[in-house]
């Protein structure tokens, strides 16, 4: 009976030691998947077939491959491919045009440009 309670009080602080080690491995990968995301480059033609539709995070866009993972073992990791469909989505998701950037710089100098306008014309003086 004494080693039945020995070896049960045994194997639960076992297991709870190693439940206690899986979120730092968990984090590891994560961080691994976060930064081999950063390797993906799509093609210009999914690039397009992404832009139509941003909120398709499921698409088949984001899949690691041996390009972009050296180790091929994390490609069977579940908790590592889906770190890196979520990182590669939200990289792909936030990235714009330059044709984007141009429209925001251009709204930007013409707003400031009618705020000194008005300035200008609120004060009342002319303007040589």
């Amino acid at each position: 009976m004494k080693i039945a309670i020995v070896t049960t009080l045994f194997m639960a602080f076992t297991a709870l030691h190693l439940l206690a080690q899986m979120p730092a491995r968990r984090d590891s990968v994560v961080k691994i998947a976060q930064k081999d995301a950063k390797k993906l480059k799509l093609s210009k033609a999914d690039l397009k077939v992404f832009r139509r539709d941003r909120t398709n995070q499921s698409g088949d866009f984001f899949e690691p491959d041996k390009t972009t993972t050296p180790d091929t073992t994390l490609l069977r990791d579940s908790v590592y491919v889906h770190a890196f469909r979520m990182a590669a989505y939200k990289r792909y998701k936030h990235k714009r045009t330059a044709a984007h950037y141009a429209i925001v710089g251009e709204v930007f100098l013409a707003s400031a440009f009618v705020i000194l306008l008005i300035a200008a014309l609120a004060t009342g003086k002319t303007v040589r």
